[in-house]
């Protein structure tokens, strides 16, 4: 394999971890964030939406957030893994 070639599967690899990772804490933030709104509920002794509407919201955004850079992050891993297997192809012509 070529130094080209290697370069390419390491920010290939890192870019799929950076996507997989970056849904997983989108979603956890989500759970802590509806976390946080049961335990506002349990305090006040009842449902005051506004201040159900600002924890849910802020645990959508999180999940809005890990979604958007876990995609960019799986297109560049897609972009640098036809890099790689051009690469590749070109090291062991068919």
């Amino acid at each position: 394999m070529t130094e080209k070639a290697a370069t390419f599967k390491k920010v290939m690899v890192g870019a799929y971890c950076a996507a997989v990772a970056c849904v997983v804490l989108g979603l956890l933030g989500t759970v802590a964030g509806i976390v946080r709104a049961f335990k506002t509920l349990e305090q006040a002794g009842g449902a005051d939406p506004a201040e159900l509407a600002g924890s849910i919201g802020g645990a959508q955004l999180t999940t809005l957030g890990g979604w958007i850079i876990g995609f960019i992050s799986l297109a560049v891993g897609i972009v640098f893994h036809i890099r790689y297997a051009r690469e590749r192809s070109l090291e062991n012509p068919a």
